[in-house]
């Protein structure tokens, strides 16, 4: 399984699409960074934070990361890179372990920009106005929304709690895989990644009140999200984690029921 992991990281690197997401990302965290900075010095007006809040991760990042499954497995089927795996003996499960591990590379690669921007801006106490409109975990980090002391050991928790959102976004995104695996086609999977994590804030919203089913939709890692503050404590850590691993191994499972080599044709 190794070898196919090198091969999809090899392919990956040769895609132009994972190149062009990763700068959209540093546009946008950069442009949101300056935005929510020029807003507290006077440059922009306070409802700049609300058109700006469209441009941030809560939207590109699904976005893009359904662009990345799509291209990284979808197109696999298209181009019969998978089939030839097949016929060479490869493992059904060793082939989505190895995608899923390219895509969580590729993930982690493309939202490095608002890893980045948000440690600095928290770490050196940049003077930005608060995100409103469309939620933002980074930017929450950035802006410090929590006013916690900005010391060494709070710097440690902010590079912790950006990897737990980076962590979120491929859990959350590895809806994809079955649906790539199922579909064989770009476009679906592209939708899946965009539309999931809205229509599942809406079905939470929706069941809030009711016992049981609301308990179940709170512990996905769509509802985890709001959990990656500047103030999450280790049990607080422990049930992201936990959300995370058990949907993702959840999503895998799927595929590979799913999975059959006589699907390939």
């Amino acid at each position: 399984m190794f070898n196919l992991i090198k091969a999809e990281l090899y392919k990956m690197s040769k895609m132009t699409s994972i190149y062009i997401s990763f700068l959209i990302c540093c546009v946008s965290a950069i442009g949101v960074t300056y935005v929510l900075y020029g807003i507290n010095q006077g440059t922009f007006e306070l409802e700049m934070s609300t058109n700006v809040s469209l441009l941030g991760d809560s939207m590109l990042v699904s976005l893009l990361g359904g662009i990345l499954s799509g291209v990284l497995i979808a197109g696999d089927f298209t181009n019969k890179n998978i089939h030839s795996q097949i016929v060479c003996g490869k493992g059904r499960l060793a082939i989505i372990l190895s995608k899923f591990f390219a895509f969580a590379i590729g993930m982690v690669f493309i939202t490095l920009p608002y890893v980045i921007t948000s440690v600095i801006g928290f770490a050196t106490e940049m003077d930005c106005h608060d995100l409103i409109g469309v939620p933002s975990q980074f930017m929450d980090v950035l802006t410090n929304a929590d006013g916690v002391e900005v010391n060494g050991g709070h710097i440690a928790k902010a590079v912790l709690v950006v990897l737990l959102i980076v962590f979120l976004y491929i859990a959350r995104l590895s809806i994809c895989i079955p649906v790539a695996f199922k579909t064989k086609k770009t476009i679906p999977v592209i939708i899946t990644g965009y539309v999931s994590a809205f229509l599942f804030d809406i079905i939470s919203s929706a069941v809030s009140s009711v016992d049981g089913i609301s308990d179940f939709f709170s512990a996905l890692p769509y509802s985890m999200m709001t959990e990656c503050t500047m103030s999450v404590d280790t049990e607080g850590v422990i049930k992201i984690l936990i959300s995370g691993i058990v949907f993702t191994a959840a999503m895998l499972a799927i595929t590979f029921a799913m999975f059959r080599k006589d699907e390939v044709k």
